[in-house]
């Protein structure tokens, strides 16, 4: 459509009048036109104007909240974008200002004024001007404002309090000047168990990538049994490659020809326990001008010569005045008192300058005002010194002993049945505990996770466990050693063989066992015996069990008092026939097993509380379920169809369900109000009806969220069950197929009293994110 420019000029016979041909039609009006036309053409001057500042407003809008979504998966916005956000914002100020002033200025004698001849001009260039932009800003889509952040982009940050070492300063100045060193290309850092050798590490990073010595950053953690595939992965993911080959050799040669770029980079090794062959992974740390450079810590100084490093250095234990300083930071004001400063001073020389002993201690004494405690903490670390134990596992210990409760105290030892360098998802801890049935004196399950939560953060604030965030949790593989120690002291009560290797299935006293984790774990000579006997197991976790295909049939047979089951992880294709043996189970996981399409044996576990079947290939679910009326957590998330079944008969007689998740889900109705009573409990839920993949929308399944509904719908008409969740829904997606306008949602009779988020779209018509506070 041709778009009409109108100019208004106080035009006189003597004056020379020219126009160029463009697509635009350009009027020129002049003052002897009669007045009922000058009138119009007055009103038709700024008509464009005034629809343009609308459009510009809309758009702007729309790629600004583009933006935001972005911003808050941490996207990288386009400088394009950003520029013509600030032109639009400049335009549409020009633009509102122009029409403000010209509806101050009058007519004169029935001729156009000067004024109004030089602001028609203008108005004629803003038009121009803003439908110029709006043409560049189309480009704007969902996808084309911003790119993922490099992972280089996040700066590496030093632990705790690693900067106010000043007895550390010589040690860091050390390792920063042989990074430096053009002839250097690999440097050990070695020391103790605690000592802070990773810390140590992070800091160099983070001052090396300050003063841009480095291009690349990276940092991996390689752990007492390590795996090459794993080490690859980890640092291509830290360096934004895809590698592609399949075989070792092939993916190292992807690695290296990434890492023999022009760009200098610096590989961290964390935590190397055994030579660890460079090339093999695709390291060359060898190659010309020593554009890559790798540092690596280790336990043991003999490490360092295996490794054949160009340069070794310890990390050596604290003085005495930051050992004191990092202790009265940790265990408070106390120590200043006269009654506690000797004793507290007696404890801190036994930490013998230990970083990981000083901090375990001090929070584990933080603020107790009982002379006797200290006294008694003295005397145990004594003899244990005296006892020529390992030069950290007492103070640990002794944080351990201070846990005030039972709970607290099988959090922890539950903790160790993961491998090293684990990060713990919340939720498998949470089904692990309340398997066991060891959150007490709680009504709900939201109780229970806050109850966890807090649980967690006490074990945090003593030293024993590090909070990654909300989701997870990790041990310190220091902390973890004693752990596993604690936990096999207690009768056996506890066996822990995760990530090891054997030629066959172990042989175990399982008699008296309680708990049993054979995580990560690979047998050789792959058998599983065809039934174990352990009348005592109550936790028993074969999660990412090597190449566990099959269950035998009566492998259950003898476990008749499992309460929590954990199958996560492997590839078996069914369940056994023993599994319905299990009366007393409670939480079953089968999260990511991928080829698991039936699990029938399941409807007779009448007890069962917790049924987590995430990521894995199931598409109905039998009607028979609902016999588990003592279900309380149903989840059943997945990245990629197929879609799911659930008979609405199945869920109205889960009456107890407070926490059900799940995607794909082809039908979830039901048709009268009394069917919705299951979900008037629901204290926890992430659900997505239809098409709608939930990691697909911009918003990952670890949001912050944990009410969330993701809905398409064709017209504004809402069952009984979205009804009955929507005004306990914190995160709201809607795709409308039979919606023109957001307005009409407004006919929706439900009150969204905790919405935080509403995210609305339609394909081209409507995309809007609204945050509500």
């Amino acid at each position: 459509m041709t778009n009409k420019l109108f100019f208004y000029s106080a035009v006189r016979e003597d004056d020379s009048v020219s126009t160029t041909s463009t697509d635009s039609e350009v009027y020129i009006v002049s003052s002897s036109v009669d007045p009922v036309t000058r009138e119009v053409t007055k009103s038709v001057i700024y008509i464009d104007l005034g629809d343009n500042i609308a459009a510009l407003e809309a758009n702007r809008k729309d790629v600004r909240s583009r933006v935001d979504a972005a911003r808050n998966n941490n996207h990288l916005i386009r400088k394009t974008v950003d520029t013509w956000l600030e032109q639009a914002d400049r335009l549409f100020e020009e633009a509102t200002q122009l029409k403000s002033e010209a509806g101050d200025i009058s007519w004169w004698k029935g001729w156009v004024t000067s004024s109004r001849f030089r602001l028609g001009r203008k108005a004629a260039k803003k038009n121009v001007d803003i439908q110029k932009h709006l043409g560049e800003g189309s480009k704007f889509g969902e996808n084309n404002v911003s790119d993922p952040r490099p992972v280089q982009s996040y700066e590496p940050e030093p632990d705790g309090d690693f900067k106010t070492f000043a007895s550390r300063a010589k040690t860091e100045f050390q390792v920063i000047a042989a990074l430096k060193n053009d002839k250097t290309s690999l440097v050990g850092i070695y020391g103790m168990p605690g000592v802070g050798k990773t810390m140590l590490m992070k800091a160099v990073m983070a001052q090396l990538k300050k003063e841009k010595v480095f291009d690349e950053v990276v940092m991996v953690v390689v752990s007492q049994k390590p795996d090459l595939e794993t080490i690859q992965d980890a640092i291509a993911e830290k360096l934004d490659l895809k590698l592609k080959g399949k075989l070792l050799s092939t993916r190292a040669e992807e690695l290296r020809e990434r890492l023999n770029q022009e760009r200098k980079t610096l590989l961290c090794l964390d935590d190397v326990w055994e030579r660890m062959e460079l090339v093999e992974v695709g390291i060359p740390y060898k190659n010309a001008g020593n554009r890559c450079k790798v540092i690596f810590t280790t336990r043991n100084q003999g490490e360092c010569e295996r490794m054949e490093m160009d340069e070794k250095i310890e990390v050596k234990v604290l003085s005495e005045v930051d050992s004191w300083d990092l202790f009265r930071s940790k265990a408070g004001a106390v120590v200043d008192s006269s009654v506690f400063e000797t004793v507290a001073g007696n404890i801190v020389k036994e930490c013998k300058g230990l970083p990981l002993a000083i901090v375990t201690l001090g929070l584990a004494l933080r603020n107790k005002d009982v002379i006797a405690v200290w006294e008694d903490t003295l005397a145990r670390l004594q003899k244990s010194i005296s006892e020529k134990m390992k030069p950290v596992n007492p103070f640990i210990r002794l944080s351990y002993d201070f846990l005030q409760d039972e709970t607290t105290k099988l959090c922890f030892l539950f903790c160790c049945m993961f491998p090293e360098d684990f990060e713990i998802p919340t939720d498998v801890l949470f089904g692990y505990m309340m398997g066991e049935k060891l959150i007490r004196d709680v009504d709900t399950f939201d109780e229970a996770r806050n109850r966890l939560q807090a649980t967690v953060e006490k074990l945090t604030s003593a030293g024993l466990l590090l909070k990654l965030n909300d989701r997870f949790t990790m041990m310190h593989d220091v902390v973890r050693d004693v752990a596993v120690s604690i936990a096999c002291e207690q009768r056996n009560e506890f066996i822990v063989k995760v990530k090891m290797s054997f030629d066959e299935w172990p042989d175990m006293e399982l008699e008296k066992c309680k708990r049993l984790s054979l995580m990560d774990t690979e047998i050789i000579r792959y058998h599983v015996p065809s039934q174990i006997k352990a009348p005592n197991l109550l936790t028993l976790s074969l999660n990412s069990f090597n190449d566990l295909h099959e269950i035998p049939s009566n492998f259950f047979q003898e476990m008749t008092n499992l309460l929590t089951l954990d199958l996560s992880n492997t590839k078996i294709r069914s369940l056994p026939a023993s599994l319905s043996s299990l009366t007393n189970l409670c939480t079953l996981h089968v999260n990511k097993c991928s080829k698991l399409t039936n699990i029938s044996p399941v409807v007779k576990l009448n007890r069962l509380e917790i049924l987590c079947v995430n990521e894995s290939g199931i598409a109905n679910f039998p009607e028979e379920m609902g016999s588990l009326t003592s279900l309380k957590s149903l989840n059943f998330l997945r990245t990629y169809p197929p879609y799911t079944t659930i008979s609405p008969k199945v869920i109205s007689r889960l009456f107890r369900l407070e926490e059900f998740s799940g995607n794909y889900i082809e039908n979830l109705k039901f048709s009268s109000e009394n069917d919705a009573s299951p979900w008037k409990k629901m204290t926890r839920f992430r659900i997505s009806l239809g098409k709608n993949h939930i990691s697909s929308l911009g918003y990952p399944e670890e949001m912050e969220f944990q009410k969330s509904l993701f809905l398409t719908l064709s017209s504004i008409s809402i069952s009984h069950l979205i009804q009955v969740l929507l005004p306990k829904t914190m995160f709201l997606y809607l795709k409308c197929e039979g919606i023109e306008n957001v307005l009409q949602l407004d006919k929706i009779e439900v009150s969204f009293l905790n919405l935080r988020e509403l995210v609305v779209e339609k394909s081209r018509q409507i995309s809007h994110s609204y945050t509500v506070w």
